[in-house]
């Protein structure tokens, strides 16, 4: 049981991680060409963990760990609701942060649009792309995740615009081969990882 508790939780702890470090880096301003980079991978490790205890009643890692713990339906239901009110907050400063990200004289709207509306709606389309075959419910499991991102729209929108970062971005080789690199390791682990008993 102890195994299956650790296997089921390192995921998750791990994306969390990775989210924080990333997190870290992008509140000391390393770089402010990676401003918008760490910013994402941030929040889509810390959402990883949020989301796996939203899931935490029905299917996914933290249901399993509950399950072995034999943890009653009234805890796993508060997990999932605890989940969800911290993704919705996260989401909202992830919002609020993207605003300052977005380029000089761009309006909330434009900057709703740029930083929001197109990334979640490409990426959504591209990640469920990559992962064809798949059944309807895990691509409506995409879209659901998705849909915390409206949480990030509001705080684009309720944000003040500060100009911090002045900087105008351009695509380079490293951006095309990080992108390269993400659907590759998201193509080879369409399959999943399947450990002997």
């Amino acid at each position: 049981m102890n195994q299956r508790v650790i296997i089921s939780a390192a995921g998750p702890v791990f994306c969390l991680i990775i989210g924080l470090i990333c997190w870290f880096a992008y509140s000391r301003r390393i770089s402010a060409h990676a401003d918008l980079l760490l910013l994402y991978l941030g929040w889509f490790g810390v959402a990883t963990l949020l989301g796996n205890l939203i899931s935490t009643p029905f299917v996914g890692d933290f249901s399993a760990i509950t399950q072995a713990l034999q943890m009653r339906m009234s805890v796993r239901y508060g997990l999932s609701v605890t989940g969800a009110l911290l993704l919705c907050g996260v989401a909202f400063l992830v919002g609020r942060e993207l605003r300052q990200l977005a380029p000089p004289g761009a309006g909330a709207l434009k900057a709703l649009i740029g930083v929001i509306i197109v990334p979640v709606i490409g990426g959504t389309a591209a990640v469920i792309l990559i992962s064809l075959p798949m059944p309807s419910e895990f691509a409506l499991g995409r879209v659901a995740e998705s849909s915390f991102w409206l949480f990030a729209a509001l705080g684009t929108l309720l944000s003040r615009k500060h100009f911090q970062n002045i900087l105008r971005r351009r695509l380079s080789w490293v951006d095309f081969a990080l992108v390269l690199l993400a659907v590759s390791v998201l193509r080879l682990m369409v399959g999943g990882i399947a450990f002997a008993p």
